[in-house]
Formats: C-alpha cells, sequence, structure tokens
C-alpha cells in the first residue's frame, strides 16, 4: 500500500465530547429480532438537542493479565473479536485504541488419523 494509512479492521475510542452524554438503555425486539441499545444526548452547534441511538454489537472483558502486549479489554464483536489497549496522546488524552479481528479456531494438539481400512479383500457389491 503506497505508505497510506489503512483503517481497516481498526478502532479507537474516546471519553464523550462534552456536550455528550449516555442516558438510557434498554432492550428491543425490532421484527423478532432481540438486541439492545443505548441512546446519547448531544447538543448541536446551531443549540438544538439530539438522541443518538446506538445498537449493542459485542461485549468487552477486562483482562487480568495484560503483561507484554496482550489487550486491557477484549470479546466478541458480532460474528469476530474485538480487542483494546490503553493508549494516551498530547493533544488527545487517554483512549482506548482497538483491532478486530477473525476469530481464532483452536487447533487439535495432534492431527487425527485417519481410520484404517478393514483387513482382507473389500466387498464393492452392490446389495440390491
Amino acid at each position: 500500500m503506497d505508505g497510506q494509512y489503512d483503517p481497516t479492521d481498526s478502532v479507537s475510542a474516546f471519553a464523550f465530547r462534552n456536550n455528550e452524554q449516555a442516558i438510557l438503555t434498554g432492550p428491543v425486539n425490532d421484527n423478532g429480532n432481540e438486541s439492545r441499545v443505548i441512546i446519547t444526548k448531544s447538543t448541536l452547534p446551531d443549540g438544538r438537542i439530539i438522541r443518538d441511538v446506538y445498537e449493542k454489537v459485542g461485549t468487552l472483558f477486562e483482562n487480568e493479565n495484560t503483561d507484554g502486549n496482550k489487550p486491557l479489554f477484549s470479546g466478541p464483536y458480532k460474528e469476530r473479536r474485538i480487542a483494546f489497549w490503553a493508549k494516551e496522546k498530547d493533544g488527545v488524552g487517554k483512549y482506548l485504541s482497538g483491532k478486530i479481528e477473525d476469530k481464532r479456531v483452536a487447533q487439535d494438539a495432534a492431527p487425527q488419523s485417519p481410520t484404517p481400512l478393514p483387513d482382507g479383500p473389500l466387498d464393492d457389491s452392490i446389495p440390491f
């Protein structure tokens, strides 16, 4: 990629802006599909108050062991995984920097052997 930043599968989370606050949360049944939402309230530059609705798409769990480069938070995100690391930057302050990736499939410790063939000749006649 010719030196340009690629934001694919990245995420950042910051504190609410000065005029933005979470005000409500609750369950939603949308045509039989259950989900959960959070509603925020903020003021537009022209003074109008708006409320935005966000749908829950994942859950973050605090990781006990964050030695090395392990994330502070991680968990399921839609059909994938999400992880966040604590960061701090001049002019921005503290924030979370994250990454979204495919779920990892656990590998068996040892490959399974194929089923052995029976001893003796094979009977390949059709029984009908």
